[in-house]
């Protein structure tokens, strides 16, 4: 790490966190639960801003209403737990909802994900996207 550090002091500081407790990677946290099983959380880094796009650009309504819908399937399928699936969604609610997004559109798109069993996001057919995109151009 003083390696790192010495390249560039004052510019660039790496910081190395470990803890025993939990693993943070990319946007997913792993631990241990009491019983001793793994379980997943949404990782949030310190520097998160919130800069989801702004309900009011110049964007198809369709593409920001599915931001909300990509986002909180996204964050059904890293959280093991209710609790935590629960705590993170009204997180992405309250972040969207401050970015201009509508109360009643925001709650639809996570309702609708939560009507989906969180075994059947983790259970995608990945072959079946696989197979479409290797398979050969239709003929002209």
């Amino acid at each position: 790490m003083k390696t790192l550090n010495n390249l560039y002091p004052g510019e660039l500081e790496f910081t190395l966190c470990f803890n025993y407790d939990s693993l943070p990677f990319l946007d997913l946290r792993i631990f241990r639960n009491s019983e001793g099983f793994f379980n997943t959380d949404l990782f949030v880094k310190p520097t998160f801003k919130n800069l989801y796009l702004n309900y009011n650009s110049y964007h198809s309504k369709h593409f920001l209403e599915n931001i909300a819908y990509g986002q909180a399937l996204r964050i059904r399928t890293i959280c093991s737990t209710k609790e935590s699936a629960h705590k993170n969604l009204n997180t992405l609610k309250s972040n969207l909802i401050e970015r201009g997004y509508p109360t009643s559109i925001v709650n639809e798109k996570v309702s609708k994900t939560c009507t989906i069993p969180r075994r059947t996001l983790l259970n995608r057919n990945r072959t079946k996207c696989a197979r479409n995109f290797n398979a050969p151009p239709p003929p002209r």
